[in-house]
């Protein structure tokens, strides 16, 4: 049984936002995450841990991206038993990846500050399609078009989409952040088979709060 000495332990809380590059989009979520923890480690970190018996770091995470998605905004919540300035951390942690910048800024939460999980409300992503002659193509036309002849799909492909616009041929997505959300693999098969296209590429850009603040 824990003692109360250790129930009743301070946990200084942090928010890490870091990159998913080009070498990570085909790595899953989990061991994105776990290539993050052995950067923590590696600081010297003293991470706390969950209880019970198999102990891991009390983390909370951004959703999942598909694979072959790259992203700007990963979110990242720990805490550490004792206070760490957030410049030295993020010096640290960001040599695990050199020469790669994937560790963008670190803040610490102010006591009280909602959990990652309670901030989040949607997210900004960018999908890339080529056509035949390996050129982007997309317009606001051709997407509308898309959306009205999906038919009975369309409720259960566009489930979860908040917004949408075209620009510079890629299309742009505010999409909840719900587990239940839009089913992001799905519908860019359905959207690359309407148009006899190939998909090349989604980026999540932003993460952000019901207000439209970034989540960070």
């Amino acid at each position: 049984m824990p003692s109360p000495a250790q129930n009743s332990e301070k946990e200084h809380r942090y928010r890490l936002w870091y990159l998913k590059d080009d070498v990570l989009r085909f790595v899953g979520h989990i061991d994105t995450v776990k290539l993050v923890e052995r950067a923590l480690r590696a600081a010297e970190l003293p991470l706390v841990h969950t209880r019970g018996f198999s102990k891991k770091p009390k983390f909370v995470t951004s959703p999942p991206l598909p694979l072959g998605y790259t992203s700007r905004m990963e979110l990242l919540d720990f805490a550490l038993t004792e206070p760490r300035e957030p410049e030295e951390v993020l010096k640290n942690i960001s040599e695990f990846s050199q020469p790669r910048e994937l560790f963008h800024k670190l803040r610490r939460l102010t006591e009280g500050e909602p959990k990652l999980n309670n901030v989040l409300h949607s997210m900004l992503v960018e999908l890339a399609f080529t056509d035949e002659e390996r050129k982007e193509f997309l317009t606001a036309d051709e997407f509308d078009e898309f959306l009205q002849a999906l038919g009975n799909e369309k409720n259960d492909l566009t489930h979860g989409m908040l917004g949408w616009g075209v620009a510079s041929n890629r299309l742009k997505l505010n999409t909840s952040v719900r587990a239940d959300s839009m089913p992001l693999s799905q519908f860019t098969k359905v959207m690359a088979e309407y148009f006899h296209a190939k998909f090349v590429g989604g980026e999540r850009v932003m993460l952000l709060r019901k207000d439209g603040g970034l989540a960070f």
